[in-house]
Protein backbone atom coordinates (compact mmCIF):
# COMPACT_ATOMS: atom_id res chain seq x y z
CA UNK A 1 0.00 0.00 0.00
CA UNK A 2 0.72 3.54 -0.29
CA UNK A 3 1.23 5.63 2.70
CA UNK A 4 -1.95 7.82 1.67
CA UNK A 5 -3.88 3.78 0.52
CA UNK A 6 -2.70 2.83 3.93
CA UNK A 7 -4.17 5.56 5.90
CA UNK A 8 -7.55 5.33 4.42
CA UNK A 9 -6.92 1.78 5.30
CA UNK A 10 -6.30 2.53 9.21
CA UNK A 11 -9.46 4.84 8.87
CA UNK A 12 -11.74 2.49 7.95
CA UNK A 13 -10.14 0.06 10.18
CA UNK A 14 -10.86 2.07 13.37
CA UNK A 15 -14.25 3.84 11.97
CA UNK A 16 -15.16 -0.11 11.67
CA UNK A 17 -14.34 -2.32 14.19
CA UNK A 18 -13.00 0.07 16.98
CA UNK A 19 -17.11 -0.06 18.40
CA UNK A 20 -17.11 -4.00 17.39
CA UNK A 21 -14.23 -4.86 19.66
CA UNK A 22 -16.29 -5.71 22.98
CA UNK A 23 -17.32 -8.48 20.60
CA UNK A 24 -14.34 -10.11 19.12
CA UNK A 25 -12.06 -9.78 21.75
CA UNK A 26 -10.73 -13.00 23.24
CA UNK A 27 -12.91 -13.43 26.28
CA UNK A 28 -9.61 -15.16 28.69
CA UNK A 29 -8.18 -11.28 28.84
CA UNK A 30 -10.64 -8.35 30.13
CA UNK A 31 -9.39 -5.26 28.74
CA UNK A 32 -11.69 -3.47 29.90
CA UNK A 33 -10.20 -3.69 33.42
CA UNK A 34 -7.53 -1.58 32.40
CA UNK A 35 -10.39 1.29 31.76
CA UNK A 36 -11.51 0.66 35.22
CA UNK A 37 -8.71 1.20 36.90
CA UNK A 38 -7.55 3.91 35.03
CA UNK A 39 -9.55 6.93 37.60
CA UNK A 40 -7.33 5.65 40.55
CA UNK A 41 -4.06 5.76 38.35
CA UNK A 42 -4.87 9.18 37.16
CA UNK A 43 -5.24 10.32 40.54
CA UNK A 44 -1.98 8.81 41.79
CA UNK A 45 -0.21 10.29 38.76
CA UNK A 46 -1.29 13.94 39.07
CA UNK A 47 -0.02 14.07 42.94
CA UNK A 48 -4.11 14.11 44.00
CA UNK A 49 -5.26 17.18 41.23
CA UNK A 50 -7.36 14.87 40.21
CA UNK A 51 -10.04 13.31 42.26
CA UNK A 52 -10.76 9.21 41.44
CA UNK A 53 -14.17 10.09 44.00
CA UNK A 54 -15.48 12.07 41.42
CA UNK A 55 -18.07 10.23 40.02
CA UNK A 56 -18.28 12.54 36.71
CA UNK A 57 -14.31 12.35 36.35
CA UNK A 58 -13.90 9.10 36.86
CA UNK A 59 -16.39 8.08 34.26
CA UNK A 60 -14.46 10.61 31.65
CA UNK A 61 -10.67 9.26 32.28
CA UNK A 62 -12.66 5.76 32.06
CA UNK A 63 -14.15 6.48 28.62
CA UNK A 64 -11.06 8.26 27.56
CA UNK A 65 -8.86 4.86 28.29
CA UNK A 66 -11.24 3.02 26.54
CA UNK A 67 -11.04 5.32 23.21
CA UNK A 68 -7.08 5.01 23.48
CA UNK A 69 -7.53 1.25 23.75
CA UNK A 70 -9.94 0.33 20.87
CA UNK A 71 -8.20 2.70 18.33
CA UNK A 72 -4.43 1.95 19.05
CA UNK A 73 -5.47 -1.97 19.06
CA UNK A 74 -7.58 -1.56 16.09
CA UNK A 75 -4.82 0.41 14.11
CA UNK A 76 -2.31 -2.47 15.77
CA UNK A 77 -3.94 -5.05 14.14
CA UNK A 78 -4.44 -3.40 10.89
CA UNK A 79 -0.74 -2.31 10.47
CA UNK A 80 0.08 -5.85 10.63
CA UNK A 81 -2.53 -7.16 7.81
CA UNK A 82 -1.30 -4.54 5.68
CA UNK A 83 2.85 -5.62 6.30
CA UNK A 84 2.96 -9.08 6.86
CA UNK A 85 4.30 -10.47 3.48
CA UNK A 86 2.10 -13.41 3.91
CA UNK A 87 -0.87 -11.95 3.84
CA UNK A 88 -2.90 -11.51 0.46
CA UNK A 89 -5.62 -9.35 1.17
CA UNK A 90 -5.39 -7.35 4.22
CA UNK A 91 -8.82 -6.09 4.76
CA UNK A 92 -10.12 -9.30 4.81
CA UNK A 93 -8.15 -10.56 7.21
CA UNK A 94 -8.68 -7.61 9.36
CA UNK A 95 -11.91 -8.11 9.18
CA UNK A 96 -11.45 -12.03 10.39
CA UNK A 97 -10.35 -10.45 13.31
CA UNK A 98 -13.61 -8.84 14.03
CA UNK A 99 -14.55 -12.16 14.86
CA UNK A 100 -14.51 -13.92 18.24
CA UNK A 101 -11.36 -16.30 17.58
CA UNK A 102 -12.21 -20.27 17.91
CA UNK A 103 -11.42 -22.00 20.77
CA UNK A 104 -7.75 -23.17 19.83
CA UNK A 105 -6.79 -19.60 18.94
CA UNK A 106 -8.32 -18.63 22.26
CA UNK A 107 -6.23 -20.74 24.16
CA UNK A 108 -3.35 -19.66 22.44
CA UNK A 109 -3.99 -16.10 22.99
CA UNK A 110 -4.48 -17.11 26.28
CA UNK A 111 -0.97 -18.60 27.29
CA UNK A 112 0.86 -15.75 25.54
CA UNK A 113 -1.26 -13.02 27.88
CA UNK A 114 -0.43 -14.85 31.13
CA UNK A 115 3.26 -15.77 29.90
CA UNK A 116 4.63 -13.12 27.37
CA UNK A 117 2.74 -9.96 28.08
CA UNK A 118 4.50 -9.32 31.61
CA UNK A 119 7.86 -9.85 30.35
CA UNK A 120 7.12 -7.84 27.08
CA UNK A 121 5.40 -4.78 28.92
CA UNK A 122 8.50 -4.68 31.12
CA UNK A 123 11.00 -4.51 28.67
CA UNK A 124 9.41 -1.48 27.15
CA UNK A 125 10.19 0.39 30.48
CA UNK A 126 13.69 -1.74 30.92
CA UNK A 127 14.98 -3.05 27.54
CA UNK A 128 17.56 -5.58 29.39
CA UNK A 129 14.61 -7.54 30.25
CA UNK A 130 14.74 -10.97 29.25
CA UNK A 131 12.18 -12.20 26.82
CA UNK A 132 11.96 -15.68 25.54
CA UNK A 133 11.14 -16.41 21.71
CA UNK A 134 7.54 -15.31 21.75
CA UNK A 135 8.55 -12.21 23.59
CA UNK A 136 11.12 -11.41 20.83
CA UNK A 137 8.33 -12.38 18.07
CA UNK A 138 5.60 -10.07 20.43
CA UNK A 139 8.24 -7.11 20.52
CA UNK A 140 9.23 -7.51 16.45
CA UNK A 141 5.01 -7.24 15.57
CA UNK A 142 5.15 -4.26 18.43
CA UNK A 143 7.62 -2.43 16.86
CA UNK A 144 5.92 -2.73 13.25
CA UNK A 145 2.63 -1.73 14.72
CA UNK A 146 3.62 1.37 17.40
CA UNK A 147 4.94 3.92 15.13
CA UNK A 148 1.17 4.16 12.69
CA UNK A 149 -0.65 3.10 16.42
CA UNK A 150 0.85 5.87 17.99
CA UNK A 151 -0.10 8.08 15.36
CA UNK A 152 -3.52 7.32 15.57
CA UNK A 153 -3.89 7.69 19.20
CA UNK A 154 -2.25 11.53 19.01
CA UNK A 155 -5.39 11.80 16.49
CA UNK A 156 -7.78 10.85 18.07
CA UNK A 157 -7.88 14.15 20.08
CA UNK A 158 -7.44 12.51 23.49
CA UNK A 159 -4.77 14.65 23.96
CA UNK A 160 -6.39 17.71 22.26
CA UNK A 161 -4.79 20.11 19.52
CA UNK A 162 -7.13 18.25 17.28
CA UNK A 163 -9.90 20.20 15.09
CA UNK A 164 -13.42 18.90 15.15
CA UNK A 165 -12.84 16.90 18.61
CA UNK A 166 -14.93 14.14 19.31
CA UNK A 167 -14.16 13.23 23.08
CA UNK A 168 -12.84 15.96 25.31
CA UNK A 169 -9.02 16.07 25.72
CA UNK A 170 -7.99 14.34 28.83
CA UNK A 171 -6.11 16.10 31.57
CA UNK A 172 -2.40 16.10 31.59
CA UNK A 173 -1.91 13.63 34.28
CA UNK A 174 -4.14 10.94 32.05
CA UNK A 175 -1.54 11.50 29.41
CA UNK A 176 0.86 8.50 30.63
CA UNK A 177 -2.14 6.41 31.04
CA UNK A 178 -3.35 6.66 27.75
CA UNK A 179 -0.02 6.03 26.19
CA UNK A 180 0.47 3.08 28.71
CA UNK A 181 -2.72 1.13 27.78
CA UNK A 182 -2.27 2.08 23.85
CA UNK A 183 1.32 0.33 23.98
CA UNK A 184 -0.49 -2.79 25.84
CA UNK A 185 -3.07 -2.25 23.51
CA UNK A 186 -0.83 -3.37 20.79
CA UNK A 187 1.00 -6.02 22.50
CA UNK A 188 -2.28 -7.38 22.92
CA UNK A 189 -2.75 -7.32 19.43
CA UNK A 190 0.63 -8.58 18.58
CA UNK A 191 0.01 -11.67 20.72
CA UNK A 192 -3.59 -12.00 19.12
CA UNK A 193 -1.91 -12.26 15.74
CA UNK A 194 0.33 -14.45 17.39
CA UNK A 195 -2.63 -16.77 18.24
CA UNK A 196 -3.76 -16.55 15.10
CA UNK A 197 -0.59 -17.37 12.88
CA UNK A 198 1.53 -19.46 15.43
CA UNK A 199 3.69 -20.85 12.58
CA UNK A 200 4.42 -17.57 10.36
CA UNK A 201 7.09 -16.19 12.53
Amino acid sequence: MTSSALHRFLEHAVDTHAARLDDAFPTCFQWQRLCQDAPAMAEAASGGALDASDMELAETIRAQTDVAFRVTHVTALAVLCAAEPHIQDPEATLDTFGEPPGDEEEERFAVLAAEVLGPAEEFLHEPATPLDERGIEAQRLYGVAWPLASEFLALSGLFGDVDDQEVEPAHEAVHPILAGTGRIAVLLAAMRWMARYPDAS
